[in-house]
């Protein structure tokens, strides 16, 4: 497969804990806020569900925008810490950035929306998303040949 190397591969691996961090805070706070919405509704207490909804997306958006920021800052001994050699570093770290600038669009409402009794809206909001990272992959990595990395690598200082 052009573009796609054991580099690359471990880079991603040495990444992926990031995803992870951020995954499980967008669970946390999704899930958490899921659970107060649904009781409030069940309770017939709209304006409360509401203010919740909006307080679980301030705090995931604050969250969110923090990790990125001090992520992007301080990528080279994040990446470090979680045992990425000089050798995966470019592919880890353009990777990385990835990763941390999606994550203030991540689906960590999804749960929320659910709990609001609209499951297909939860469910596209995981499946747009998946099928345009299968779509965008294949024409960036096979397709334009740039590989699993590109000019994002640039934005981060060294």
């Amino acid at each position: 497969m052009t573009g796609v190397n054991e580099f690359a591969a471990g880079g991603i691996s040495v990444a992926s804990p990031i995803l992870s961090i951020l995954g499980a805070m967008s669970t946390t706070v999704g899930t958490g806020g899921a659970s107060i919405v649904s009781r409030m509704l069940g309770k017939g207490n709209k304006e409360d569900a509401a203010n919740v909804t909006s307080n679980a997306m301030m705090v995931y958006w604050i969250f969110a925008i923090a990790c990125t920021a001090l992520g992007l800052l301080f990528i080279e001994p994040l990446l470090q810490l979680l045992g990425c050699t000089d050798s995966l570093m470019v592919y880890a770290k353009g990777y990385a950035c990835i990763i941390l600038l999606g994550a203030i669009i991540s689906t960590a409402f999804s749960a929320i929306i659910r709990a609001e009794g609209d499951t297909k809206f939860s469910m596209y909001m995981w499946m747009v998303p998946v099928i345009a990272n299968l779509i965008l992959d294949s024409l960036f990595i096979l397709v334009l040949k740039w590989g699993v990395r590109r000019h994002l690598v640039r934005v981060v200082p060294r």
